[in-house]
């Protein structure tokens, strides 16, 4: 950084770090098969940077803005899942890394808890499938011994 600070004006310098975050988030997006993503930073109550990646939609080639809605969907569940899961995690125990087969009966012996909140397959893949995410339920009852 010091070589670039060097030899780059103020104004660059500041939009550097969201010049490498955005490729970040952009190469995160297209590794996980995302097809758009909008982003904000704010500093102060101040938007310092936005960005829209990708495309909202894929087959009409509209791309993502930074202020393109998105639908909700199920998203509900994630926080509503982490808030109950988060009693057993401070209870210590639970932990993300956890197998589900440690609380409840599930098909496939390699999946954790923190990939079925993240919609992640066992290989790190993007995996949204909300009834594969129910299964969350049962170890909510379980660990948290809540119906």
């Amino acid at each position: 950084m010091v070589a670039i600070s060097a030899v780059t004006p103020a104004s660059a310098q500041v939009d550097l770090p969201y010049a490498l975050f955005s490729g970040y988030l952009d190469e995160y997006r297209k590794q996980y098969g995302i097809p758009a993503l909008s982003a904000v930073v704010i500093q102060r109550g101040v938007r310092v940077w936005s960005a829209g990646l990708g495309k909202q939609d894929v087959e009409g080639n509209v791309s993502a803005r930074d202020d393109t809605p998105y639908f909700v969907g199920n998203l509900s569940q994630i926080f509503g899942s982490t808030l109950l899961l988060e009693k057993c995690y401070d209870q210590d125990t639970l932990e993300l890394k956890d197998s589900m087969i440690r609380w409840v009966p599930y098909g496939d012996a390699a999946t954790t808890i923190g990939q079925l909140l993240t919609h992640q397959s066992p290989a790190g893949a993007y995996a949204y499938d909300p009834l594969r995410f129910a299964s969350v339920t049962s170890v909510i009852e379980e660990c948290a011994d809540l119906p």
